[in-house]
């Protein structure tokens, strides 16, 4: 690498490193750190899985999207890995879902939907547009104008952005993850590097 493309790279690090790695939705995850204590109360459980289960439904347009503006055959392939997870594949500790089991019952949805029978709510309506919060709607037409950016190198930003975020802020240990005892595993993505499995863009689906 010469010096101008070396100097280049250093300052991208540098951007990367200012706006992103310490980011307070990363470093200083207040929601994660409230929830991890377990004073919540059931009515806010309940917001949880419902919100939650809008952007599980929901990111299966925008990971299609991503597929589709891939910049490159590997971005291509590693968003269809993601894309099959998401509906059901087990993803390999590699990031693929190549010759992996599929089950129903371990598409996103339906293992949130899962999860959520204690506490009442209806499976049916669990992930639809109409129990959606004007926050959340904001958060997936984000996703829609950014992760699934037509331009593929937004996309590729995005994805790391959003994957860092989870992999650091949500799935690195006690310290950062929601803890032991509000942590869901999800059965599709066990043994995969990070609750979320292989990043998506680079990687951080």
């Amino acid at each position: 690498m010469d010096t101008i493309k070396q100097k280049k790279f250093e300052n991208f690090w540098k951007a990367i490193q200012t706006e992103i790695h310490t980011h307070p939705v990363i470093t200083n995850n207040v929601y994660c750190k409230w929830f991890k204590k377990g004073e919540f109360k059931k009515p806010q459980l309940i917001d949880l899985f419902k919100q939650f289960a809008v952007f599980s439904k929901w990111f299966l347009l925008a990971q299609m999207m991503r597929l589709l503006n891939a910049t490159d055959l590997e971005a291509e392939t590693h968003a269809r890995y993601i894309l099959a997870n998401e509906l059901g594949v087990k993803i390999h500790p590699d990031g693929s879902t190549e010759d992996q089991p599929f089950k129903t019952s371990w598409a996103h949805i339906n293992w949130l939907r899962d999860t959520a029978k204690s506490t009442g709510l209806s499976s049916v309506e669990l992930g639809t547009w109409e129990s959606a919060a004007p926050a959340t709607r904001a958060f997936i037409h984000g996703l829609e104008e950014t992760y699934g950016s037509k331009d593929g190198e937004i996309g590729q930003g995005a994805s790391y952005a959003i994957e860092t975020w989870a992999a650091w802020g949500l799935g690195q240990g006690e310290d950062r993850a929601i803890g032991r005892g509000g942590r869901l595993v999800d059965p599709s993505r066990q043994n995969s590097r990070s609750p979320l499995g292989q990043s998506r863009g680079r990687r951080i689906t």
